[in-house]
């Protein structure tokens, strides 16, 4: 009796077992076909695409102040390079596929199979379709905003920073010779 008893735990325990593993490998299909209906990895790849120029438009900052202080072409070759290596491996490490894959899983995590099935539904009907459109052009126009507000400031502080790091250089002696 008592391995019967035990075979019976085991069995209820093994199904209970399959059936959340089909679940959660349901949810995550329904997650993933909700990241295809609203188009996640392009909106990455933009996102990604904003950040390289972001990043491009910084270290142009970084070398601006050499030129002002009439470093010579060789030194101001040598930080643009430097510059361009930060940019290729920054963008580069920005996977789209591998950060979508990381949004999905959290959707999966978060939402149930009926809700991931109704949010899909929503976004495939023409009024989910147009609310996603709203919300990227909405995206949009965030971006816009800080290009046209905060971008300036933070160019300004740039500005300051490095020349107040470059006045402060001036300062030091200088170093020792070999």
């Amino acid at each position: 009796m008592q391995k019967l008893i035990n075979f019976a735990v085991c069995l209820t325990y093994a199904l209970a077992s399959a059936t959340a593993a089909a679940q959660s490998s349901n949810r995550y299909q329904k997650a993933e076909r909700l990241a295809d209906v609203v188009g996640l990895v392009a909106s990455f790849e933009e996102v990604k695409k904003a950040y390289a120029a972001q990043s491009r438009e910084h270290m142009n900052q970084l070398a601006e102040p050499f030129q002002r202080i009439g470093a010579s072409a060789e030194v101001i070759a040598e930080v643009n390079r430097l510059a361009s290596e930060y940019d290729r491996t920054v963008t580069e490490s920005f996977d789209t596929r591998e950060a979508a894959a990381a949004y999905v899983k959290a959707l999966a995590e978060s939402l149930s199979e009926a809700e991931l099935g109704r949010a899909i539904k929503y976004y495939e009907s023409p009024e989910g379709k147009r609310v996603n459109e709203a919300v990227i052009a909405a995206s949009v126009r965030l971006s816009e905003y800080v290009e046209a507000r905060v971008r300036p400031a933070q160019q300004l502080a740039m500005k300051k920073f490095v020349d107040a790091v470059i006045a402060l250089r001036q300062k030091l002696p200088p170093p020792p010779k070999q």
